[in-house]
């Protein structure tokens, strides 16, 4: 959830805890006279909003949950509307159940109410939320790991575990995005396949701000080119030419070649004033 609007509330734009988090930090919300207001969220341990307060710490809206996140009691301070429940979940107030953007969760049985997506590589339970409500988290409705637990989830997933799970992945090992992946984070299954730890693979990064790349072939017209990283055909070609590399190699040892021969050959660092 980024933005809603509505006829019987302000535009609400949601602001979370970094950005591939869906643990929500505060929300603007915007009303008919297009004055602002900051609403502060208060989370338990798996991220699920407990209270809502205003810019001055006024208590607006507050409700407790049990384990699986059925409604104990909630309370509206203020008239004001939070739907926001676990990770990646949002109360449709008319059924009762929690859209969690691949499938229905259901809070009174803390079940999903359709199968997984991904079939049993989501694990033999086709409508468990989780292992644990209260430390683990399913923002996409998919395969879950444990809060704070991707790094462990990774080293132990099989090949098949990630590419079912390949999105998630990604936002994963991005943590948080605006950086070069050395190892793109596309081929995290090939990653893998190699034996590439996911400490390893969020090392091999550097921040996109702070490099350019030069002598990089354009396969069309063979002439060298360089520029940044962002939107430059210097940087299209090398990570094309990166991945099919990659995509080639046979041992971690291989890769780790690869990636070494190629950035020290086309990246470089740009100077700090």
């Amino acid at each position: 959830m980024i933005q809603e609007t509505g006829s019987n509330h302000p535009t609400s734009l949601y602001i979370y805890t970094d950005q591939n988090s869906y643990e929500p930090l505060a929300r603007i919300d915007t009303d008919g006279n297009q004055e602002q207001h900051i609403r502060y969220f208060h989370t338990d341990l798996n991220g699920c909003p407990e209270e809502l307060t205003d810019a001055n710490g006024e208590l607006l809206w507050e409700c407790s949950f049990q384990l699986w996140g059925k409604r104990i009691h909630e309370i509206e301070h203020e008239p004001i509307e939070q739907n926001l429940r676990y990770q990646g979940q949002y109360l449709d107030r008319e059924t009762g159940l929690h859209y969690n953007t691949f499938r229905y969760y259901d809070p009174d049985i803390g079940r999903f109410t359709q199968p997984d997506p991904i079939g049993l590589a989501g694990g033999f339970n086709l409508y468990q939320y989780a292992p644990n409500g209260l430390t683990w988290v399913d923002p996409w409705g998919w395969a879950p790991w444990k809060r704070g637990g991707f790094d462990d989830w990774f080293n132990n997933a099989t090949v098949d575990e990630i590419n079912s799970n390949i999105e998630s992945v990604k936002r994963a090992l991005r943590n948080g995005g605006g950086k070069h992946e050395m190892f793109p984070v596309s081929l995290a299954a090939k990653a893998k396949s190699l034996g590439f730890s996911a400490q390893e693979l969020k090392a091999l990064t550097v921040p996109t701000k702070d490099i350019y790349f030069i002598d990089v072939e354009n396969k069309k017209t063979g002439v060298l080119i360089q520029g940044d990283h962002h939107n430059s055909s210097a940087s299209k070609y090398l990570h094309d030419n990166l991945i099919e590399k990659l995509n080639g190699a046979t041992s971690k040892k291989e890769a780790q070649k690869i990636i070494k021969n190629m950035h020290n050959k086309h990246m470089r660092f740009k100077f700090k004033c």
